[in-house]
Formats: C-alpha cells, sequence, structure tokens
C-alpha cells in the first residue's frame, strides 16, 4: 500500500497573510485576478495589477454581466495562437501558461498604446 505524503496545510489567515507578503512591491499581472483577489479578501491598488480580462473588455451588455473574454479566445484573436478548442474549454492550462500568455497580452496592450 503506498501512502502519499501531503505537505501541511496553511489556514486562511496564513495564506492570505503569505500571499500579501509576495505581492509587496510588485506589480500583479494575470487574468481575472478580481476573482482570485476577492476570494482571498486581499485589496490591491488598482495601479499595481494589470488585469486582462478587464484590459480587453467585452460588449456593454455581457460586461454588465461580469463575464469578460477568455484567455485562449485573447491569446487567439489577439497574439494570433491557434483556435481554442471549445472540447477543452474547461479543461486545466499547464502551470505558468496563463502567466506567461497573461504577460504577453500585458506587453501587446503597452505596445498599442505607445
Amino acid at each position: 500500500e503506498q501512502v502519499l505524503e501531503m505537505p501541511p496545510l496553511v489556514n486562511f489567515d496564513q495564506a492570505q497573510k503569505d500571499v500579501l507578503e509576495c505581492l509587496k512591491g510588485k506589480i500583479l499581472v494575470g487574468h481575472a485576478l478580481h476573482h482570485k483577489l476577492r476570494s482571498l479578501r486581499i485589496r490591491v491598488a488598482a495601479h499595481r495589477v494589470i488585469d486582462t480580462a478587464l484590459l480587453f473588455p467585452t460588449e456593454a451588455e455581457v460586461a454588465a454581466r461580469g463575464q469578460s473574454h477568455s484567455l485562449p479566445w485573447l491569446e487567439h484573436y489577439l497574439l494570433g495562437a491557434g483556435r481554442p478548442d471549445p472540447r477543452k474549454r474547461r479543461q486545466p492550462r499547464p502551470v505558468g501558461l496563463g502567466a506567461v500568455t497573461s504577460m504577453r497580452l500585458a506587453m501587446y496592450e503597452a505596445k498599442q498604446k505607445a
């Protein structure tokens, strides 16, 4: 019988404290960060967050419902990546791919405004 070793769990307060410590003096870049930060009850100054879900808004009626373009959609239509496969829509992406794509989208937007 194989026993898996699990790392010790961290309670909510400790997780929140650890994330806040990691964010000190940094700019946070990612997709739909407002959801993730809200779940951790963390507020970050707007000038320290680049949220690609908010950088590329949807039509007004869709945005009013709190919906945004998916990261694969933005990657395809703005960065010319392969067309998103609808069958894989809810499958997890490889670790780090979302971070890389978010950074590429932020750089794309900065070049558009330059």
